[in-house]
């Protein structure tokens, strides 16, 4: 398709399989944490809230950003987006 464009539509946060075997799932408008202790899952779907709040304040949204400029942004702001 000429014109066409890849674009993020949702980020998937995986994390490690937890020892207590809860099967953890939160979902956000554009984000969706699967697994994880509870711990690394809450740090997942921190990041991620605050990540759409950053691209929010930026007058941003995923689907603004390519796979790679997505990668390069997190890649130079992830420090601003945790403290902002």
């Amino acid at each position: 398709m000429k014109g066409s464009r890849k674009r993020v539509s949702r980020i998937l946060a995986l994390g490690h399989e937890a020892p207590d075997q809860i099967k953890r799932i939160s979902r956000g408008e554009h984000y969706t944490c699967l697994d994880g202790s509870e711990e690394e899952h809450e740090h997942l779907r921190s990041f991620c809230h605050e990540l759409m709040t950053w691209l929010e304040s930026m007058n941003l949204s995923l689907d603004d950003l390519s796979p790679e400029e997505l990668r390069e942004f997190l890649l130079h702001h992830t420090e601003e987006v945790l403290d902002p």
